[in-house]
């Protein structure tokens, strides 16, 4: 699994890659944003949960 940062029409996103094998267990799939994370990093948190 990994994640990437992408820009699309100056709008920035991140998001989640998980390997077809593992995609019937993603139960979950949160970014997490805000002014705190953004003054951390350029990237979003992403919070997952599989089972």
């Amino acid at each position: 699994m990994a994640t990437i940062k992408t820009v699309v029409d100056d709008l920035s996103t991140d998001g989640l890659f998980v390997p077809r094998r593992r995609q019937d267990r993603l139960v979950l799939c949160n970014l997490l944003s805000g002014a705190g994370w953004n003054q951390l990093s350029d990237h979003s948190p992403v919070v997952s949960l599989f089972r």
